[in-house]
Parts: structure tokens; sequence; C-alpha cells
């Protein structure tokens, strides 16, 4: 660690998870209780405008302007409908592909340990390439990743999934070192930044088990406040 935790943060974090964010979080978690069934495309729906906008996972302008986008189109006419969010949905459901890579994640349970961090950076790359596919392509000829969407996607699916987004990786960066000895790997279909993200979150996670902090705390509830900890330790930051 570059930094020692705080704890008047760990307690805000935990604070907001039972309190404030109890409710919101629930009803996602509830919303997304069965993580293999892609089958029902109105429960997609409401998971990927939920998610994908209340999150801020900024899915939409990574797909682009409808119009420009040949593969959306094609998912939006199948539904007779308009808009990013309707032809993200239709490509998650009923995907072969995605229940997969649920049906997989549904298997990691218990406490989270490296092995099951291997699983979740792999599904997640998997995740992220299978969304990628509908994503605009930049200058350089590489696709936009959605490699934020998926974590937070797959977070509500099962809740010991790292949640990357931009606020959090930095925050990481100026607390944890990258472990050159850790057991994380980065597989075929692993996506780098998210690896290096969850080897920094894993170095967090057990920072708060040596304090002791986790002592009585659910392990599905862990990484949730291990991310609010980051969001509050941010706003610390920006009042230095």
């Amino acid at each position: 660690m570059k930094k020692e935790i705080d704890e008047n943060i760990y307690d805000k974090a935990l604070d907001y998870y039972n309190g404030d964010g109890k409710v919101l979080h629930n009803e996602l978690y509830s919303l997304c209780e069965d993580p293999s069934d892609h089958s029902d495309f109105p429960s997609v729906y409401a998971k990927v405008c939920i998610i994908g906008r209340g999150y801020a996972t900024g899915i939409e302008r990574q797909i682009g302007k409808v119009a420009k986008n040949k593969a959306l189109e094609g998912l939006e006419r199948r539904r007779n409908q308009t808009g990013i969010i309707i032809g993200l949905s239709d490509h998650l459901h009923d995907n072969i592909e995605v229940k997969s890579i649920f049906d997989d994640l549904s298997s990691i349970t218990g406490a989270l340990d490296t092995d099951e961090l291997n699983k979740i950076i792999h599904l997640h790359g998997q995740f992220t390439t299978l969304i990628s596919k509908i994503c605009r392509t930049r200058k350089n000829g590489q696709k936009y990743s959605p490699r934020c969407f998926a974590a937070k996607y797959m977070h509500f699916h099962n809740p010991l999934v790292p949640i990357f987004d931009s606020i959090a990786n930095k925050e990481l960066k100026t607390l944890c070192n990258l472990n050159e000895t850790s057991d994380l790997q980065l597989s075929k279909d692993g996506d780098k930044k998210y690896y290096n993200f969850v080897r920094r979150f894993w170095e967090l996670y057990k920072a708060i088990g040596k304090k002791k902090w986790w002592d009585g705390v659910n392990s599905s509830a862990k990484v949730k406040i291990a991310d609010n900890y980051l969001i509050f330790s941010s706003e610390e930051s920006k009042k230095k």
C-alpha cells in the first residue's frame, strides 16, 4: 500500500452500504437475482437501462450514434424500436455467449480469493469483448472498450465482481502499488486495464482484512463496501 487506509473513510463506506445506498443496491441485486437468465427481454432492458445510465458507465457514448452504427441498427430493427439501450439489450438478450458467461459467473461463490478473481478477470474480458462488437471504432482502428459497463453489470449479477470505473481506478492508483508477485493472471481473453485494476483492488481488500474491519461483514457485501471506500476516499482527496 502506498497510503495507510483510513478508518473514518471505511466507516462512511460501511454506513452508506447499510444506510442511504441500501435500498438502491438491494433492488438492483434483486433485479439481477438469476445471473444466467437473459431470456426475458423486458428484464434485460431494465437491467441495461438502470445500470448503464444510473451508474455512469459511458456505454451510450461508446456505442455512439445509432444512425452511424450498422450493427446496432440491425438489432433495433428486430424490435421496431430505436435507441442505443434497446440495441444493446437485444444484443445481450437470448445470446448463447452471454448465457455461458453468466452461467460461469453464477458458480463463483463464497469468500473472495485469487482463484475466484482469476475467473472474474477471464469472464469480464469475454463479456467486454462480446459487447465491443457493437461499439464504435476509434480513429486508430481500435474499438471503444465497455469495461466499465461490463464490470458494473456483472457486479449486480454477482457481488464478488470488483466494480471498475475511472474514479475508483484513479483513487486505487494513489493507494495501492501493483503487486508484482500477485497470483492474479491475465488470461488471453482478459482486459489488461481491468486486470491491473483488480490487482490493486485485491491489495486494498486484503489491507481492510488485516485491520479486522471485515469482521462480521458478509462476504457478499465486502466488494461494494470497498468500492464505496474508493468513492469516499476520492472525495477526501479532492478537499486537500
